[in-house]
């Protein structure tokens, strides 16, 4: 039997969330706490990217980069929602900057794979803000109980399914003065 998916933003079956009061304050409140969690997300990205001597999305996909040995172009593309003539630029970029090295895949000698350089595993200094964040953010997580974690994991989980979707609703839309756009649907790497 193939399980019901359901749309990302969607509750799980069962009864109805009860509305206590002070119940619409808190979204309030979580609404702007949202907005500034976004907020801090992009400072740090613009930060982080500066230092870096990089733009933002070359930052995202040594993001990307980090959590994988190596990756195929077209698998950053996929991953990222760049199209593959971008992710091709942004490859340039990074191996210009030393910060990636392209090498032949070594169990298919036709492809190309991409990893970051420094150590075998492919997690260089490129990636050490992001590394920084990771373990701070870490510190942070772990004065939630298992119970809360888990909350805040299905919070995000969810969240991130909303955004996706709309972002590929934007992607449909056409973008005044520039024609279509079709965002593909990102993969598990997703920023």
């Amino acid at each position: 039997m193939t399980p019901v998916k359901r749309p990302a933003n969607s509750r799980p079956p069962g009864p109805a969330p009860v509305r206590r009061p002070g119940h619409e304050s808190l979204l309030e409140e979580l609404d702007g706490r949202w907005r500034q969690l976004s907020g801090a997300i992009v400072a740090f990205q613009s930060a982080a990217a500066d230092q870096l001597g990089l733009g933002v999305t070359d930052l995202k996909a040594i993001d990307l980069l980090s959590r994988h040995a190596t990756v195929t172009a077209g698998e950053l593309a996929a991953m990222s929602g760049l199209t593959a003539g971008a992710v091709t630029g942004l490859l340039d970029r990074l191996e210009r900057a030393g910060m990636i090295v392209r090498q032949k895949d070594p169990d298919d000698a036709r492809r190309l794979v991409v990893r970051l350089r420094g150590s075998p595993g492919g997690h260089g200094a490129a990636a050490a803000p992001i590394r920084s964040v990771t373990r701070a953010l870490r510190a942070v997580a772990s004065s939630f109980t298992d119970a809360e974690l888990a909350t805040i994991l299905d919070f995000m989980s969810r969240s991130e399914g909303v955004l996706r979707e709309q972002a590929e609703a934007l992607g449909e839309r056409d973008a005044p003065g520039r024609g279509a756009r079709r965002v593909r649907r990102r993969g598990t790497g997703g920023g």
